[in-house]
């Protein structure tokens, strides 16, 4: 679609969502008139406008007609108008109002608008839909009926898609499909969203390759260590033995700054210190002996009846760099608490946390603004499995939760499938939409579950979700909580 249509709020006599520039100045014919409502207008939702007749005529009623079919009376003034246009389809309309006297005499008036209800706005990414063949969108109602459904041309980054026929529900549900190079297709579903917003489709950001360096590295003279971490920004490696600190290559350094070295030694003791990187060079030798290691400070987390934690520790230099180090990989099996170091906090401040744990056969995820607490409170969700197919699915939880995923495969294992949506749509059928792509002879009764998501985000809104508004998620919605159960 070459051009976008967006609607703005008009204020007459009355509110109506209305397209036009032109003056308002209420067309008249006799002695009746609309007010609110214009001539060439394009409408959605909806109309709310008057019907107006000056002068003392004593009027029995009034009706207005859309196309001949009539849409609302009135035998006393005020003669209110609503119209609400998602119950037909779009397309043009004239609009009359005939006004009955009580001496037998009518009146009439008529103006003609379009009827265009956008059902979603789409955000794409060209370069990363390149990457795909047969694209498509489409959209349905919640109860799985399809309103639209369109193949992406390859060169659109916003994508304005209309309903095709009357629908007078509020909300509906988009679906992605996409097929790679080795032949896997790819359902995406975002569940029972609200009409006429904007969805951004467009995955993960593709990073400038010029702000990192990359680079091939040999590590040598290590301290003797249980575990070493070695990162710059938001990229790092850990490893557990002097031999997996092998030859590297193409890693991704900074091309300024300092990359830190943080190591547990044999007796659970942590060390850190930095190193500074020769960017001129593409192939590098790292030697783990020209710098002063300092103390770094123990922490022990405890989560009851947890096992196999793992402790991800982000940590920011004070010079303010954009990106975060990683500061270690904490791991620890079949326990219920886990060790993990980071440096001096007078040098490093401003923390990220990942926190992940397995309990009662979910696994746990706990992110964190700053260092994690001692010990942690469990998710206190559970969920139960109604109807775990693609066709007809549901569940019931116990315990707050914002948000959920679901994940399926076919019995190929060539054709996935994953939704979202909000705990208030905790059961949903998907619809049967294969005959409308390329995937051929794929049932979504032969859809096997894979896994199983439940989220919680404190001061959750729908505008937080993974796939509305650019760059809103997950940022602005930390410290949350995770459940995922594999199937």
């Amino acid at each position: 679609m070459k051009s976008i249509f967006i609607p703005f709020l008009v204020i007459f006599t009355i509110t109506i969502w209305s397209c036009s520039k032109k003056q308002d100045v209420p067309p008249s014919l006799g002695s009746v008139s609309i007010t609110g409502v214009r001539e060439a207008d394009t409408v959605k939702g909806i109309i709310s406008a008057q019907v107006t007749v000056p002068g003392s005529a004593q009027l029995t009623k009034i009706e207005v007609y859309a196309n001949d079919s009539l849409i609302a009376t009135g035998a006393k003034a005020p003669y209110n108008l609503q119209w609400n246009t998602l119950s037909v389809k779009n397309g043009n309309y004239k609009l009359k109002a005939i006004a009955y006297g009580s001496s037998g005499k009518q009146t009439q008036f008529s103006v003609n608008v379009t009827v265009y209800n956008i059902l979603v706005t789409l955000e794409i990414d060209p370069v990363i839909n390149s990457l795909y063949t047969n694209v498509m969108y489409i959209i349905t109602d919640s109860a799985g009926n399809v309103l639209n459904s369109i193949k992406y041309n390859g060169t659109d980054k916003l994508i304005a898609i209309a309903a095709t026929q009357a629908n007078l529900k509020a909300r509906c549900s988009v679906f992605e499909v996409k097929t790679d190079g080795n032949a896997q297709t790819f359902f995406t579903g975002y569940m029972n969203v609200p009409k006429g917003g904007t969805w951004d489709l467009r995955g993960n950001t593709i990073v400038n390759p010029d702000r990192y360096y990359n680079s091939s590295i040999n590590f040598i003279n290590p301290p003797a260590f249980s575990r070493i971490t070695i990162s710059t920004d938001e990229f790092g490696l850990t490893f557990n033995t002097p031999q997996q600190m092998g030859y590297v290559t193409n890693y991704g350094f900074s091309s300024t700054g300092k990359q830190l070295v943080q190591y547990v030694d044999l007796n659970n003791n942590g060390h850190y210190g930095f190193f500074g990187l020769d960017t001129t060079s593409t192939s590098i030798t790292m030697n783990l002996a020209d710098s002063t290691f300092h103390n770094s400070i123990k922490k022990s987390l405890t989560i009851s009846g947890a096992t196999d934690i793992r402790i991800s520790l982000y940590g920011r230099w004070d010079e303010n760099y954009y990106s975060y180090y990683l500061l270690d990989n904490a791991m620890s099996q079949n326990l219920s608490t886990d060790t993990y170091f980071y440096p001096d906090g007078n040098y490093l401040t401003d923390y990220l946390c990942n926190l992940y744990y397995v309990q009662n056969g979910w696994t746990y995820v706990a992110d964190y603004t700053n260092l994690p607490p001692d010990a942690v409170t469990p998710f206190g969700t559970t969920a139960t499995m109604n109807n775990n197919t693609l066709g007809s699915f549901s569940f019931t939880a116990q315990g707050s939760l914002d948000y959920y995923s679901a994940s399926f495969s076919d019995v190929t294992d060539k054709v996935y499938a994953t939704i979202y949506s909000s705990s208030a749509f905790p059961s949903f059928r998907f619809p049967d939409i294969m005959k409308l792509t390329n995937v051929a002879n794929v049932s979504i009764n032969n859809f096997k579950p894979f896994s199983f998501s439940m989220f919680k985000l404190p001061g959750f809104t729908e505008s937080k979700f993974p796939f509305y508004n650019p760059n809103e998620f997950p940022d602005l919605t930390f410290p949350s909580q995770s459940a995922t159960k594999f199937f």
